[in-house]
């Protein structure tokens, strides 16, 4: 009784999260910040003002005891602890970074793409090893990261698509307002860890209660700290509902900005790509390290994995439309897309990314020869 009450609120929560998006598309109110991400907002700048406290705190125990031995003990206890849970700054991606120097035609192909949404250039691209892509601001600066196995299967124009979806988050302020919850996510998984809770779910997914472990102390202790164990877990609920609602409202944002640009259709088939990125994983389990001339090679085996009709995925789950993970599923999205009105079916992608710069192949077939030294160790 209570899941199926709970799939109907979640089918109805995520129909409102699509209609919003539509109505918003339609009128150009993409910047407004709704409800739950205001509610997303108070959230963070609470959880994140303890870790603030406790070095107060800390200092006050310091200066109103007038440097006692005791006092400075206890005070610089506090201090390490709120330090500990500040979520400093760090790079936000990890690969191999390139600079507009080393790579100007590729961009010059993403200056053709920021100047047409209006939005800042491009500074640094960073390839990883991931099937996705990223955009980020860092220290002033604006970060794309390209995954590079993606980055193969995609054509030029799903590429062009996919710098235009990013680039578009970049328009619509998604970095800035995904700012201050994400640093608090962070806070709370802190909490947790010092609290001995761990979350059975991967990074990108909403959890419930039941995936909440609470492992590493003994008995008494655990009983003792149930009650804050108990709070630390609801707030990271709620806090992680709160964003991933307002991460759904981005993506269709950023698709309808996207198509604007770069077509539908190279939208839409990027997108059915992303949804069986599982044939990578098929085509490793078939492939032998030895015969591979290179990790160019790999990453060329790999992409041509999408064309193999041998290679087969199993068909995205049929269950309650959510808003759990980051994304919205693939089918709304495409029927977001093809719901919006005035957008081309497809569109000339810049020259740059069809053949980019020497620079940014040989970060393709380092991040390449990365993947194929794990898939020769794992052969062994």
């Amino acid at each position: 009784m209570f899941q199926r009450l709970r799939e109907r609120l979640e089918t109805r929560l995520s129909e409102q999260v699509y209609l919003d998006a539509l109505k918003d598309a339609a009128s150009g109110t993409a910047l407004r910040r709704t409800r739950p991400e205001t509610g997303a907002l108070i959230m963070a700048i609470a959880i994140l003002a303890v870790p603030v406290l406790t070095v107060l705190i800390g200092l006050g125990i310091i200066w109103i005891t007038d440097f006692a031995i005791f006092a400075v003990f206890i005070g610089l206890l506090f201090i390490a602890f709120g330090l500990y849970l500040l979520p400093w700054p760090r790079r936000p991606f990890d690969g191999i970074e390139i600079g507009p120097a080393e790579a100007p035609e590729i961009f010059a192909a993403l200056d053709t793409v920021t100047d047409g949404l209006g939005a800042p250039p491009i500074d640094a691209i960073v390839v990883t090893d991931d099937f996705n892509a990223a955009i980020a601001r860092h220290l002033g600066r604006t970060i794309l990261m390209i995954g590079a196995l993606l980055w193969q299967a995609a054509s030029p124009a799903e590429r062009h698509a996919l710098v235009a979806h990013e680039v578009a988050h970049l328009v619509n302020g998604d970095p800035r307002r995904r700012g201050l919850p994400g640093a608090a996510l962070t806070v709370l998984d802190r909490w947790l860890g010092v609290l001995g809770v761990s979350k059975r779910v991967k990074q990108g997914y909403y959890a419930t209660l039941n995936d909440y472990d609470r492992i590493g102390y003994s008995a008494i202790t655990e009983i003792m700290l149930m009650p804050i164990q108990l709070v630390v877990e609801l707030l990271d609920l709620l806090l992680l509902r709160l964003v991933f609602i307002g991460a759904h409202r981005s993506e269709y944002l950023a698709d309808s900005l996207a198509a604007a640009v770069a077509g539908r259709t190279p939208l839409q088939s990027l997108l059915d790509k992303a949804e069986r990125a599982g044939v990578i994983a098929i085509a490793l389990k078939r492939l032998d390290a030895a015969r591979l001339k290179d990790g160019r090679e790999l990453l060329e085996r790999l992409s041509g994995a999408f064309d193999d009709p041998t290679i087969q995925t199993e068909p995205p789950a049929r269950g309650p439309v959510t808003t759990a993970g980051t994304h919205p599923p693939t089918a709304l999205r495409k029927g977001f897309i093809d719901s919006l009105p005035g957008t081309p079916e497809t569109a000339p992608a810049p020259p740059g990314l069809s053949e980019p710069d020497p620079a940014f192949e040989a970060a393709m077939a380092r991040i390449g020869d990365r993947l194929l030294a794990r898939l020769e160790e794992a052969s062994h």
